[in-house]
């Protein structure tokens, strides 16, 4: 019985690995649509797509310099997969305004993977929503009734006991993350701003919304970053 078990998960575990590698050369000997023009990109591997392009560069554990590597190579519009996803990766500011303003609406969806198409119940939340008329509804309903000026200010003392939204909170901490680490690796500078942090605030138990605004150099930290 004790010999069962380990055979039983290991064929179960061949026959799903066996079943992704048939899928996957099914996929790629369908024709793709003549109409599709895909950006250059480095060659795929399957189940793992162009992951072992990052894992083996030089900069493995620097994975957005290993990208700006990849670039000089496929050009400043490079299409990977990360596993299963396709990926397009921008690398100019050039690309990066006809992606973000030129063509918006074409790259304005979230993918929905498992496990955000169960959380927002298929995508009909604001953040997982596509880009249509329920999204422009929903935006419109948060304008209105939540981020509007009147209610902003009402929920003021709450933000000033908590300082944290849950919905914008992953921008802001790794925002931060990022400024953390570029401090730690220039000391001159994290000195400055600790200092102007000291200096500014000298005496003062508590800090409110409005007092960022007078750190001048850590908001030209922040910005850099």
């Amino acid at each position: 019985m004790d010999i069962e078990i380990p055979f039983l998960i290991a064929f179960v575990f061949l026959a799903l690995l066996l079943r992704l590698i048939r899928s996957y050369i099914t996929s790629s000997r369908t024709k793709p649509s003549p109409a599709l023009r895909l950006p250059p990109g480095p060659w795929q591997l399957p189940l793992i797509g162009s992951l072992h392009h990052l894992l083996l560069s030089r900069f493995s554990d620097l994975p957005h310099w290993a990208l700006r590597e990849m670039s000089g190579t496929y050009g400043p519009l490079m299409m990977l997969r990360f596993g299963s996803v396709p990926t397009l990766v921008v690398s100019s500011a050039e690309a990066a305004r006809e992606v973000m303003r030129t063509h918006d609406l074409a790259f304005c969806n979230r993918h929905l993977g498992v496990t955000l198409e169960t959380i927002s119940c298929g995508g009909k939340d604001i953040i997982c929503s596509p880009y249509n008329a329920h999204w422009r509804e929903l935006r419109k309903l948060c304008m209105l009734e939540i981020f509007s000026q009147r209610r902003v200010l009402s929920f003021r003392p709450v933000r000033e006991a908590e300082d944290i939204f849950s919905a914008g909170s992953e921008t802001s901490s790794t925002v931060l993350v990022w400024a953390m680490s570029e401090l730690v690796k220039n000391p001159q500078v994290m000195y400055k701003a600790q200092s102007e942090v000291r200096e500014t605030f000298k005496g003062q138990d508590k800090i409110t919304e409005d007092d960022p605004v007078k750190l001048r150099y850590l908001q030209l930290v922040i910005k850099e970053t």
